[in-house]
């Protein structure tokens, strides 16, 4: 097959043929293929006089194929999607090794890049790429093989599996908590300083509707600090800013290692999932089924009913603890207070060794600890 540029037409006359005989207009194709209808209908004349015969009857408002279009029109469609279907088993061979990962800021920066060292672990020679965007955007056209999002699971032209409930609970930081006076009520955290996620968020995850979810009436509006930014309003409750309504996933490696804990015993409220996702009618490679899987574990790794969400569990009992442990006196007589009265006089009477150091330069010597003469540390 040599001389194939002069035996074959023009490559843009074929593709804007096959537009317009797909789309039966000018104007479509012209859409399409990003150009004007002159230059489309442009391209389909150089067509036909490249052959030499009529693709298109015109008519007063309409075009209809030719015996000749109707034919290089079915060969023209086969040949592109043979060619297309060739290029993309080409191109998943070839991304065997590469993986592009969509999240939101606050997913990718909270729950993702905590954890994606041990799928670096699972597949060390993997090139991952991160597309970071609050936005939903195409995932085929922006080359993306898989996202993690929150919604309904109902995206245009994407596939999407089910991975976890959202649970929103009040958090804070140990450092705020330790500050303010314990809550024992719910409605105790209208008088808290709170932080707000207001923008396009969902209304439920908002903390009027907490209060009106628990059947508590608050002012209109609360108080506060407000934030258009999921990630900032994480990183507010970790600086002891004020109480944030957070929860699992998203925090629930903070919730773990206590940076956040819960300021009261309350069930959490549930919202929408989060989906894993990715290109409809994607050719699904070896690694991108092995990071589908290690998301599944990770995620069912911590369930809402863990330590992270047990109430009275863990740090938030140990704080209260400490409190009254402190508050509480000892009974006249107990154990403890007679062991404490014995330590005190055995001290108090023990004799006391000295050395040649200490007759020296006295008690209070800055010098380092030393051996004196009797063989006694000074």
């Amino acid at each position: 097959m040599e001389n194939l540029r002069k035996r074959l037409p023009p490559p843009n006359a074929l593709i804007a043929f096959e537009a317009v005989a797909r789309h039966g207009s000018f104007t479509e194709a012209a859409r399409e293929l990003n150009v004007t209808r002159v230059a489309a209908s442009s391209h389909v004349k150089n067509l036909e006089s490249h052959i030499g015969v009529a693709l298109f009857q015109r008519q007063h408002r309409t075009i209809r194929l030719t015996p000749a279009g109707e034919a290089l029109a079915q060969s023209v469609s086969d040949s592109f999607a043979s060619v297309i279907k060739t290029v993309e088993a080409i191109q998943a061979r070839g991304g065997e090794n590469r993986l592009t990962v969509a999240a939101s800021p606050s997913m990718a920066t909270n729950w993702l890049m905590p954890r994606i060292a041990g799928f670096r672990q699972r597949c060390p020679d993997v090139e991952i790429r991160f597309f970071i965007s609050e936005e939903y955007v195409d995932l085929a056209a922006e080359g993306i093989d898989v996202g993690i999002r929150y919604g309904d699971g109902d995206w245009r032209e994407t596939e999407a599996e089910r991975l976890t409930q959202v649970a929103l609970s009040p958090v804070c930081s140990p450092a705020y908590y330790q500050s303010r006076d314990q809550l024992t009520e719910a409605s105790q955290l209208a008088d808290e300083q709170l932080l707000h996620l207001t923008g396009s968020y969902e209304p439920e995850m908002t903390w009027q509707s907490w209060f009106r979810h628990h059947g508590i009436s608050v002012a209109h509006p609360l108080p506060g600090l407000f934030f258009d930014d999921h990630h900032s309003l994480v990183q507010a409750a970790l600086q002891g800013q004020g109480v944030a309504l957070l929860g699992w996933p998203a925090v629930s490696l903070q919730l773990r290692e206590r940076s956040l804990i819960r300021p009261i015993e309350i069930e959490p409220t549930h919202h929408k999932f989060i989906w894993l996702v990715w290109p409809a009618n994607q050719a699904r490679t070896g690694v991108l089924h092995t990071f589908s899987g290690w998301v599944r574990e990770e995620m069912s790794a911590c369930e809402p009913g863990g330590p992270a969400f047990r109430p009275g569990h863990g740090r938030l009992t140990t704080l209260r603890g400490i409190a009254r442990r402190v508050a509480r006196p000892e009974r006249p007589g107990s154990k403890a207070l007679r062991r404490s009265r014995r330590a005190t006089e055995t001290v108090a009477t023990r004799p006391r060794r000295n050395c040649s150091a200490e007759r020296e330069c006295g008690p209070s010597h800055s010098q380092p600890r030393r051996r004196c003469s009797s063989g006694a540390p000074a």
